[in-house]
């Protein structure tokens, strides 16, 4: 098993930002169960911005994690990511990521 604590936050801002995710069910109140199931999701990984090296991508990634509201600010609306349990496909075998973090949504609109 490998954590990789770097690409998890980049792979679940694309995922939840981008990727409609199917919603499961709720644990709490306040905290909402996902799945990565429909429609297919893909995991990026490499030098992302101004590096000249290339992004890798692997698909279907697929797997779960809770979503719970944490806070909001004048400018952001923050969540807790929690159980974070992904597997990405390889050609020999699958690659489980995990782990937790931070997704934080909104900002300065001009």
């Amino acid at each position: 098993m490998i954590n990789l604590r770097v690409f998890v936050p980049i792979a679940l801002v694309w995922a939840v930002a981008v990727t409609p995710v199917a919603r499961a069910q709720s644990t709490s109140p306040d905290t909402v169960a996902y799945s990565l199931a429909s429609p297919p999701s893909d995991f990026e990984y490499g030098c992302f911005g101004p590096c000249a090296c290339a992004v890798q991508v692997r698909s279907p990634l697929t797997g779960t994690f809770l979503l719970r509201k944490s806070r909001i600010d004048p400018l952001y609306t923050y969540y807790d990511v929690l159980d974070v349990r992904w597997k990405v496909p390889d050609a020999t075998h699958n690659t489980t990521i995990t782990g937790s973090g931070v997704y934080r949504r909104g900002g300065e609109v001009a």
